[in-house]
């Protein structure tokens, strides 16, 4: 049976637009050189992810996050780097837009299958601390379909709308009925969703929710029809407890 990491990575090929520069994974060499970078050994998630796409993954855009192993090393050989983050942080990405804010797995925070979650870092700074960190993902499968589903089902949709005002605080006897309206709008949840990540489809639209830091939801929704959005905010509006 396949990893999550694995599952991921299919779908990615699988939706990565023609006209994008395709996917590429790191050399065995780049990889034993960011880990002797280290001085420790990588993830084995993060080693799968790197042997199938580490060395090109730019057009992945939402976020616009550079994984790129070449980054990483480049990263890694500015002293600032090694002197401010703490050992459970490995840097695994930087965000293109922002000028100081990264990301990495958190080795000292595991997800239920093992796997290193997810944290923003922001203002690395000689006063780095773990306020500067916020999760983001439940694990690097999880993040990595968050930015595809996003990028490539959502984004590809002509209509789309993030229902300004509606956010869902997080608690479980919240989330059941969230989910349970969304399905009752026809909508599917995808195999490939996280706790922190859920996507849903239908032949009508698709719909994304993030609970950010497990806390609260946040909703996008995609379709071809400007009806079938209105639907889909009028019915969870009406139908669940909101937080404005």
């Amino acid at each position: 049976m396949k990893s999550k990491i694995e599952r991921v990575m299919d779908f990615m090929e699988e939706n990565w637009p023609a006209h994008r520069a395709p996917l590429k994974g790191a050399s065995a060499e780049d990889i034993a050189e960011l880990a002797a970078e280290w001085r420790r050994s990588l993830p084995e998630d993060y080693v799968a992810f790197l042997r199938r796409m580490g060395h090109r993954t730019e057009g992945l855009k939402w976020e616009h996050i550079d994984f790129r192993v070449d980054t990483m090393l480049r990263s890694l050989r500015f002293p600032r780097e090694k002197r401010i983050l703490p050992n459970r942080y490995l840097l695994i990405g930087e965000d293109l837009t922002e000028t100081d804010l990264r990301y990495a797995l958190d080795l000292e925070k595991r997800s239920e299958d093992g796997t290193a979650v997810v944290r923003a870092v922001f203002r690395m700074t000689s006063e780095f601390g773990p306020e500067h960190t916020i999760p983001e993902a439940t694990s690097l499968a999880e993040l990595l379909f968050k930015n595809t589903f996003l990028d490539v089902r959502i984004e590809s949709l002509p209509h789309r709308s993030g229902h300004r005002g509606l956010r869902f605080v997080g608690r479980p006897e919240e989330k059941q009925p969230f989910e349970s309206v969304l399905e009752e709008l026809g909508l599917v949840r995808h195999p490939l969703s996280g706790p922190f990540f859920q996507a849903y489809e239908c032949d009508e639209g698709r719909v994304a929710v993030r609970w950010n830091e497990g806390q609260y939801g946040q909703i996008i929704s995609a379709s071809e029809s400007t009806a079938w959005l209105s639907t889909v905010g009028k019915t969870l509006r009406s139908r669940l407890p909101v937080r404005l």
